[in-house]
């Protein structure tokens, strides 16, 4: 009897748009496709960034990228960055330091510096632009509603300066809240937890959700958590995230 209502047991996150960005990711110049997409390590990214700039289609407006995912980066970056556009150049010219003839690649420009490009740039910046990609410009390439999706992050600390990375988690934290998406976060990063890092998530229940260590071969790992960020109604019970890793979150279907 047990195992026949586990079996029909609906999940509560059945039927939604699964994305996940690995730890393991970069953003490389790439050649001129029409078909686009992103992967989880960061394949796809250029093009995609390339399509909405230069192309004329009205599927692809170049205000999602040279605006509105430029507006969030900067928010993002705060007092640390001033980004003042985005742009794609290619390369078409073989030179000592072109290591990729006719390939793309995205420039962006700071005050003072003019543009530059992202294979001259710090990993930490091509995660948060990942990051965006995911958020704000997939849902639209797939014209889904941005609460249909659940993104997985793994270790979106990785060469981030501690007040970039509390500010990326406070930008995820509000789009979960304003878009009614999921949004799964794995990290060996204290600041995840921090109160400083994070409001108090509440809902119209005023209900919060809660991090706690994850578990490796049974033993707590106090410096590595999985937290979720999640809109919560009156009904809900609190979400508890406990897990190696996002995709064995849901997997498991251990935060229900």
């Amino acid at each position: 009897m047990l195992k026949t209502i586990l079996a029909n047991a609906k999940h509560q996150l059945g039927g939604r748009t699964f994305r996940r960005l690995l730890a393991d990711r970069d953003i490389q110049p790439e050649g001129a496709e029409l078909s686009v997409g992103l992967s989880s390590d960061g394949k796809g990214a250029t093009n995609i960034i390339r399509r909405y700039i230069t192309t004329c289609s009205p599927k692809f407006p170049r205000e999602l990228i040279q605006e509105k995912l430029l507006t969030a980066l900067n928010e993002i970056f705060g007092p640390d960055g001033d980004f003042t556009e985005i742009q794609v150049k290619l390369h078409d010219e073989q030179q000592p330091e072109t290591a990729h003839l006719n390939a793309w690649e995205v420039f962006l420009g700071e005050k003072r510096k003019g543009l530059i490009p992202l294979s001259r740039s710090g990993s930490g910046l091509k995660t948060i632009i990942l990051t965006l990609l995911n958020l704000l410009v997939i849902p639209e390439i797939e014209s889904k509603q941005k609460s249909n999706y659940v993104f997985a992050f793994e270790e979106l600390e990785n060469n981030l300066h501690p007040a970039l990375l509390r500010r990326l988690f406070q930008y995820l934290e509000k789009y979960a809240v304003s878009e009614k998406a999921s949004v799964f976060l794995t990290t060996h990063s204290s600041i995840a937890p921090h109160p400083h890092s994070l409001s108090p998530l509440r809902g119209e229940g005023g209900r919060k959700c809660l991090a706690v260590p994850n578990r490796t071969r049974g033993r707590p790992a106090p410096d590595e958590r999985a937290v979720l960020f999640k809109p919560f109604r009156a009904t809900s019970p609190c979400r508890i995230c406990d897990g190696a890793g996002c995709w064995q979150a849901l997997n498991s279907g251990f935060c229900r």
